[in-house]
């Protein structure tokens, strides 16, 4: 069967540029994928470009670097394989990251071509403007287009709602919590009001939706469309990664490890944070329509 890597679709993108900058680096990063899971496809959603600038007497002008940083792929995969679709995007960025720090969401072939079929809108949005990386064989796909972009706005403009009351009670349910010095349960509440916000933008932002308690993986995923996310949680020093960890752990430790413990100091830290998230959160439209294809 014949295979292809690097083809680039109709619509030309900045990032597409830049992906075809580094061809190299593209074809190590789909051999390494190919010897992890059962590739069939794998798009480039997007990648992140560290810029750096060197000023010296001895270089006029001043030289100017650009080296990727972090790639965001899509992985389709045969159906026929004996490991959940977490465990395969566990295994292609434990694989790659000593190449390139990446985060892959990973779907069968099937669920994609059914998503697309229907309208799906991060098929739509994947099909129309992604860039392949390897294609194991070019699949014929109908053109696809958002169905009912109404009802999607309907739909996204509800969530929103929905979630912003569900938010604005974990952060009471934390505020109440530490009043009655059970901090391990304001943790956990203050880990919910932190997923439940970035479920609900990654849905109205892609159409994505996530199965993963992990606050790590959903700061990646919404850095996509919003790369301010990340920096609200920083990881520089080691202050900082102990705060992420007690969040990122909240969901299962708190009610079911005894050795799980968070300070008053810690829990107004982690607080901060989440509250500023909850912040962005009510900034973004409920519905932004310019993310999706055009109809």
């Amino acid at each position: 069967m014949q295979s292809k890597t690097i083809k680039c679709m109709n619509i030309s993108t900045v990032y597409h540029g830049f992906a075809l900058q580094h061809q190299d680096l593209n074809k190590e990063l789909v051999k390494q994928v190919m010897d992890t899971v059962p590739l069939e496809k794998l798009y480039l959603l997007g990648l992140a470009v560290t810029h750096r600038r060197i000023e010296t007497l001895f270089s006029v002008p001043s030289v100017t670097c650009r080296t990727p940083s972090h790639y965001w792929l899509l992985a389709l995969v045969a159906d026929n394989h004996d490991n959940s679709l977490n465990n395969l995007q566990d295994k292609i960025e434990q694989h790659l990251y000593s190449l390139l720090p990446a985060t892959a969401i990973v779907l069968t072939v099937s669920q994609f071509l059914e998503w697309a079929k229907t309208g799906h809108p991060f098929a739509v949005s994947v099909q129309e403007k992604g860039f392949v990386l390897f294609e194991k064989s070019a699949a014929i796909l109908s053109p696809a287009k958002i169905k009912n972009l109404q009802e999607l706005a309907k739909e996204n403009g509800q969530l929103f709602e929905q979630t912003k009351i569900k938010v604005r009670e974990f952060l009471a349910g934390a505020e109440l919590f530490v009043m009655r010095v059970q901090y391990k349960m304001a943790a956990f509440m203050l880990h919910q009001a932190a997923e439940q916000a970035m479920r609900t933008m990654l849905i109205i932002n892609t159409g994505l939706r996530l199965n993963t308690h992990s606050i790590d993986r959903l700061l990646r995923c919404c850095a996509l469309f919003c790369y301010r996310l990340p920096d609200l949680f920083p990881r520089q020093t080691n202050k900082e990664k102990v705060l992420f960890q007690l969040l990122q752990k909240a969901y299962i430790e708190t009610r079911y490890r005894n050795d799980y413990s968070i300070k008053l100091d810690q829990l107004i830290a982690v607080n901060r944070q989440v509250q500023k998230l909850y912040e962005l959160f009510l900034k973004g439209s409920p519905v932004n329509s310019s993310n999706y294809p055009a109809a």
